[in-house]
């Protein structure tokens, strides 16, 4: 009974690993105004984050891809310039990842 019980406890720990978020970024509001609506789209996920107030910041979990694969982020300024296009790149080696893009008062987004 033992063994069974240790047998599915090892599985679900190796699926619960294997299909875990792996990589983590941070996203700072660099621009001195309000940032809506920001989302981050990446290895086949899509996070709503919402609104970060003037140099706050929010963060997301997000997997690793099989080849390769770029984190979007998206949203616009409070005075209604729009986010323009990041691609953070991600390859598939990239596991326990973590990093940090700045939204500046241009609108561009950049890795830090």
């Amino acid at each position: 009974m033992k063994n069974r019980y240790f047998a599915v406890v090892l599985v679900a720990v190796v699926l619960a690993i294997r299909w875990a978020p792996t990589n983590r970024v941070r996203i700072v509001n660099g621009s001195g105004q309000t940032v809506h609506g920001v989302r981050a789209d990446g290895c086949g996920r899509s996070t709503d984050l919402g609104d970060i107030p003037p140099g706050g910041s929010v963060a997301c979990w997000f997997g690793t891809p099989r080849n390769e694969d770029v984190l979007n982020v998206w949203g616009h300024l409070g005075d209604g310039t729009p986010l323009q296009e990041s691609s953070l790149y991600i390859v598939w080696e990239d596991y326990f990842r973590s990093d940090v893009v700045v939204i500046r008062a241009d609108g561009t987004v950049s890795q830090r």
